[in-house]
């Protein structure tokens, strides 16, 4: 089985909310989904994008 290459999590985490992003700018998405689908994916961004900070901030550490 080929080893699946691994992408750092600042990188996902920033494709992530970009995806999310665009889910929730997508009208129609927000019209047709769940209150808590919708709410839910509000609180992703929320989240990841703290935990992005914080490993923007601790490469920043590093780097001196």
């Amino acid at each position: 089985m080929p080893q699946q290459e691994q992408i750092p999590l600042y990188l996902f985490l920033d494709i992530a909310c970009g995806n999310i992003e665009g889910k929730l700018g997508n009208a129609n998405f927000v019209a047709n989904a769940p209150a808590e689908v919708v709410a839910q994916e509000r609180q992703r961004i929320v989240d990841w994008n703290t935990q992005l900070a914080a490993l923007r901030e601790q490469a920043e550490k590093l780097k001196g």
